[in-house]
């Protein structure tokens, strides 16, 4: 994702003088864990690197692979070895579209879109699970997480081992 681009002056005069002065000559920005810096043109762009791993306690995150887009038929990986599993789900992908039969409260639900992380292993969709009426479940990403603690003030509990999803990052309509 490009942040913003600071450019030198491709012509002599003023501005470039000031860049001279600010800067030396040199590009004043420097490569860190988070933001790499590349060449655009005449310009730069900051890349955001979301680290697959490393950290203290080594934890990270990957995505799915071989599509980044959520698709029900195909298990999600749980997390191994510190690192977790990220999906995308866009707004036109049908779960969030249609839904589907939730597997734990047995409701069409929703997804929401965003970027989600399995905190467990997710398995595909279940056509007739026993002791559920026929239809197609699926562990559905939702707000507010399905199994989390209820009352106050655990609501929402990340902490609960029956949490499958964890929400990254949600998106929103852009409106004009």
């Amino acid at each position: 994702m490009s942040l913003f681009r600071p450019r030198k002056p491709s012509r002599a005069g003023a501005r470039l003088s000031v860049w001279e002065m600010l800067f030396g000559g040199k590009f004043p920005f420097v490569n860190t864990n988070s933001v790499k810096w590349r060449t655009i043109g005449n310009g730069y762009g900051a890349d955001v690197v979301f680290p697959s791993s490393g950290g203290p306690s080594g934890g990270g995150w990957e995505w799915q692979t071989p599509k980044r887009e959520l698709d029900p038929n195909a298990p999600v990986a749980g997390p191994s070895g510190g690192i977790y599993t990220a999906v995308n789900i866009s707004p036109e992908n049908p779960l969030v579209t249609a839904g589907m039969l939730d597997l734990t409260t047995g409701d069409n639900l929703a997804a929401l879109a965003g970027i989600w992380m399995a905190l467990k292993p997710v398995p595909a969709k279940v056509v007739n699970p026993p002791g559920k009426p026929a239809g197609t479940y699926y562990n559905v990403p939702q707000l507010p997480a399905v199994n989390a603690v209820s009352g106050s003030p655990l609501a929402g509990d990340m902490d609960n081992p029956g949490l499958y999803w964890a929400l990254i990052r949600q998106f929103t309509a852009c409106t004009t």
